[in-house]
């Protein structure tokens, strides 16, 4: 019979002491903030010409959240093809130890909060930014990565009903294509070229269903990607999976999320990662041929001349379930959320939170108190919309706007509980270890 000695207990309790600080920061996500997020904020047209109030009044929140969260918050404006409407992409970044040097290697999650014209958008993409607003709070909470993570909420996606009248058809760049050619580009260079690991896209990602049949899938797709239909098909065409799409060059950024995803609980909630047959920028062909896998942001990042890593997580949109029939219509609304959805979400949710941990090489523990972000989130933005005006015009193309922020949020306060047991747990450790080998 294997005895433990003093010394061998008190090390395996320290080890776990250890394991229960590295882990601990993936449970952190609250479904109760992503179904706030949803119900009241991502619930209503956000449009130009629909409901102007209640764009803006979405747009600050993101930007209050992310002052909040103590990131570098900057506002980049562009124009569009009608003078009188201004896009706004909301970017937040969270600074690495190497920002600044070529020695930084930057990863980004990105989603699109505007609607289409004729839908109040909760899927489409509320769920896609309540994602990423609540993976900015837990990862902003934790200790500072060594590398840069941005976070970016786009505008222009969505295109109207009639294309002719659309701010930003015929060919004007807008939304993610302009963050990426204006932007983005500037930015790496401005910061000695750092590598850019890649980009998340987060597009239409919590419906789930699983009943038979409710996944439909494009045309050719049973030819195109043989092995995946297959599984799908096995499995009764049930719609309770998430989509990753990627290219080759993309799958260092699939399969360290998948890896992510599969380690999280809810095996009721499964992975499709789909490789597409593209390599750098997609030609026209392929647009053309893989036009229902290249319609999100990401799609942006690969045709921009540097063709960007990136990928996009979606639950397929209207091909699943209710949004067949709901996918840019007013049924997309909050009645279909249930808790199994919300959980959906937030295995996808945790997923990217441990995702970006890992890219970013964020240290599990930090002794300055770091390391439990609030449970809940504010409810309403700090103040009231800015610009419920008409915009300002600009003269110029592109407008960067910094936003005053404060110092980097630690969220000491509401946290020093908990670290201060943690703190209290590991010195406890390594007291008693020194003393077990001291006496031995």
């Amino acid at each position: 019979m294997f005895r433990h000695s003093p010394r061998t207990s008190v090390c395996l309790f320290a080890v776990f002491v250890r394991l229960m600080t590295t882990i601990h920061a993936y449970t952190f996500v609250n479904t109760a903030n992503l179904e706030i997020l949803l119900k009241e904020h991502f619930n209503d047209f956000r449009r130009h010409d629909i409901n102007i109030t209640a764009k803006y009044a979405v747009r600050d929140f993101i930007r209050d959240r992310f002052v909040e969260y103590g990131l570098d918050v900057s506002m980049h404006e562009f124009a569009t093809r009608k003078p009188e409407f201004t896009g706004s992409n909301v970017i937040g970044i969270l600074n690495g130890q190497k920002a600044m040097t070529s020695d930084d290697k930057i990863v980004l999650l990105g989603s699109h909060y505007d609607t289409a014209d004729t839908t109040p958008g909760v899927d489409d993409n509320g769920s896609g930014m309540a994602l990423l607003l609540e993976t900015a709070r837990v990862v902003t909470s934790h200790c500072n990565p060594e590398y840069t993570i941005i976070f970016v909420a786009f505008d222009y996606a969505e295109f109207t009903v009639s294309w002719a009248d659309d701010p930003c058809y015929w060919n004007v760049p807008c939304g993610s294509q302009r963050f990426v050619e204006d932007w983005l580009v500037s930015f790496l260079q401005d910061r000695d070229s750092p590598e850019f690991q890649g980009a998340f896209i987060a597009d239409t990602l919590m419906n789930w269903d699983d009943n038979n049949n409710t996944q439909d899938l494009p045309g050719a797709f049973n030819v195109l990607f043989t092995d995946t239909y297959t599984r799908i098909r096995d499995n009764g065409f049930r719609g309770d999976f998430l989509f990753v799409y990627s290219r080759p060059e993309d799958a260092t950024l699939m399969e360290t999320f998948a890896s992510h995803y599969n380690s999280q609980d809810g095996s009721a909630y499964r992975i499709e990662c789909l490789l597409l047959p593209i390599t750098g920028q997609p030609t026209t062909y392929q647009e053309r041929f893989y036009t229902n896998q290249l319609r999100s942001d990401h799609h942006n990042f690969w045709r921009n001349s540097n063709s960007f890593k990136a990928v996009q997580l979606t639950d397929s949109a209207n091909f699943r379930g209710y949004m067949q029939s709901c996918h840019h219509r007013l049924c997309d609304d909050v009645n279909p959320i249930t808790p199994e959805i919300i959980q959906f979400l937030a295995k996808t949710t945790k997923a990217i939170v441990a995702t970006l941990l890992e890219m970013s090489a964020t240290p599990s523990y930090c002794p300055d108190g770091r390391g439990n972000p609030p449970s809940t989130i504010s409810l309403r933005s700090s103040k009231e919309p800015t610009t419920l005006e008409a915009p300002k015009q600009s003269t110029k193309t592109t407008e960067l706007q910094q936003i005053s922020k404060p110092a980097r949020v630690t969220n000491t306060a509401r946290t020093m509980t908990f670290n201060t047991i943690v703190i209290c747990i590991h010195t406890s450790a390594s007291i008693a270890i020194y003393f077990v080998y001291t006496e031995r």
